[in-house]
């Protein structure tokens, strides 16, 4: 395992795989046996340069998921004047807030099933008849 110190002070792999700094462990022992302190302290940014690499990769894995997540619900939405219906749920979304914010929010009903209301935007909705969200579904 060969690794040189470039002009600004980074640690430069080149044999083998390149892109893949040889383990903590691997090196260590090289290190102390040449008694090189700045050597180690290079070592010891690497060690914390990859920890955060690391760490940002599963931040955005998490982000990846969340966002197929988010994407597998909105597709499961669909509008039947005036609100958001999915199939999973019977309770109706409000529209402006999807719409609007993206942000899926149940309305709370009220008068046997004729008045909505969305408890985040304020919204109302008043629906005539005896037909309610949840019977829409059945169409």
């Amino acid at each position: 395992m060969a690794f040189t110190l470039s002009t600004r002070g980074e640690l430069d792999f080149r044999p083998g795989n390149p892109t893949r700094p040889p383990a903590t462990s691997e090196v260590a022992p090289l290190i102390l046996s040449r008694d090189n302190i700045d050597l180690v302290k290079q070592v010891m940014s690497l060690q914390s340069q990859v920890q955060e690499i690391q760490d940002e990769n599963r931040i955005l894995r998490d982000r990846a998921r969340e966002a197929e997540e988010k994407l597998g619900f909105a597709g499961s939405l669909e509008f039947r004047a005036p609100f958001y219906l999915s199939k999973e749920d019977p309770t109706p979304f409000c529209a402006r807030c999807w719409e609007v914010d993206r942000r899926a929010v149940h309305l709370k009903e009220d008068w046997n099933g004729r008045r909505w209301e969305c408890y985040q935007c304020g919204k109302v909705y008043l629906v005539g008849g005896t037909a309610s969200p949840k019977a829409a579904l059945k169409v």
